[in-house]
């Protein structure tokens, strides 16, 4: 696994957008100095990104840094191929929230199933014992179960 995904999948969709001298050119410098860069990746500030090459030692060289200021100045695909990358970043985030969500869900539906089996059967075989609390318990279920499937309450 690469030191660096978040600039490696952004130079290589950096690249496919890139037209113009200046693109190529921050595309190369960037790569090469992937390891420096990978945490401003990481903190998905774009002004901090520009900023952080004039202000701070990103790089080992400062003339590096001054020379990935300017690029970053007069390449004009760059800005809109970093938003395209942050967005596709948090989408693909997104949908794996999403999914665990889902098996979240689903997972505490079965143990919701697996209660009301559980409570039935109680009701069933302890009849003398079972309560209004129990049939409470059973509605309550009921309806987490319902609203968990997608139906109405």
């Amino acid at each position: 696994m690469s030191k660096t995904p978040l600039v490696d999948n952004f130079i290589e969709r950096y690249r496919r957008a890139a037209v113009f001298e200046a693109d190529k050119a921050l595309a190369i410098v960037l790569e090469l100095n992937a390891e420096c860069i990978e945490p401003l990746f990481e903190q998905r500030d774009p002004e901090w990104l520009h900023k952080a090459f004039r202000q701070t030692d990103v790089t080992e060289s400062g003339k590096t840094d001054m020379v990935i200021w300017h690029l970053i100045h007069a390449a004009p695909s760059f800005w809109e191929a970093l938003q395209d990358f942050w967005a596709a970043l948090e989408k693909r985030e997104l949908k794996g929230r999403f999914n665990l969500l889902e098996q979240q869900r689903d997972d505490l539906l079965a143990a919701l199933e697996e209660a009301r089996t559980g409570l039935a059967w109680y009701q069933e075989t302890y009849p003398e014992a079972a309560n209004g609390s129990d049939d409470e318990a059973m509605e309550r279920i009921d309806v987490a179960i319902a609203k968990a499937k997608g139906g109405a309450a």
